[in-house]
């Protein structure tokens, strides 16, 4: 079993950090952009600025590296292949998306559409980070 190159474990967690904040971009501007529109007019979520931008891009950057590190973690065991970067990807991806979309179904006494926002966001952006870390991760 070799050792964790850490070097590209944060190259890898950048790279995924920019994709998941892309992603995130798309899902919410584009997919659920009335739903934002509509949250962001009633006083629910701010407007995107520098301020709520530049916070969502660094944890971006700390998903991104601490999925790049699982896989980093789990290749020895599960082998270095796309099919283990999938898995490892799928993995981080259901973590963070069920707990994003179940913590928003439990607390919100109308949903309004905010827990499967919630759970699109939390599985496919972080998946899909995780994945190009992976992919930027190699021996």
């Amino acid at each position: 079993m070799g050792k964790i190159n850490f070097t590209k474990v944060i190259l890898g967690g950048i790279a995924a950090g920019v994709a998941m904040f892309i992603v995130d971009g798309i899902i919410h501007m584009s997919l659920f952009k009335g739903a934002m529109d509509a949250m962001t007019s009633s006083g629910m979520f701010k407007a995107a600025d520098a301020s709520t931008l530049v916070p969502q891009f660094v944890l971006a950057v700390i998903i991104g590296t601490l999925g790049t590190y699982t896989y980093a973690l789990a290749r020895p065991r599960l082998g270095a292949s796309y099919a283990s970067a999938i898995q490892v990807s799928i993995l981080v991806g259901l973590l963070i998306g069920l707990h994003t979309g179940g913590g928003h179904m439990i607390w919100m006494a109308k949903d309004n559409g905010m827990s499967t926002l919630a759970f699109v966001s939390g599985f496919f952006a972080p998946a899909i980070g995780t994945f190009v870390g992976a992919w930027i991760y190699t021996d």
